[in-house]
């Protein structure tokens, strides 16, 4: 992240922390609305400053796995955690 001219230490404990919690929370279904939308926009960053100079191709670096990552968490922060989650069985979904 540093060689990107990214801040590595803060932008690397932000990205660990969004990752891990969404994704437990999106596996689950609890809070999937606010944590999908979160990793949409993360997975929006990460090919814009990182990956779009090496090209579309991901064998070779490219975009491509994290543009598909990004598309299905803003689905998923559209459509919601579904029938069987978690935020529903509590009555309480974000």
């Amino acid at each position: 992240m540093a060689k990107n001219g990214i801040e590595p230490f803060a932008f690397a404990a932000a990205a660990t922390a969004l990752e891990t919690t969404g994704g437990v929370c999106i596996i689950i279904g609890l809070f999937t609305r606010f944590f999908a939308a979160a990793l949409a926009i993360e997975m929006a960053i990460g090919p814009l400053s990182v990956h779009l100079a090496k090209g579309f191709a991901a064998s070779q670096g490219g975009f491509e796995y994290i543009l598909l990552i990004g598309i299905v968490m803003f689905v998923v922060a559209i459509r919601g955690g579904g029938p069987y989650s978690a935020g529903r069985l509590i009555g309480r979904e974000l």
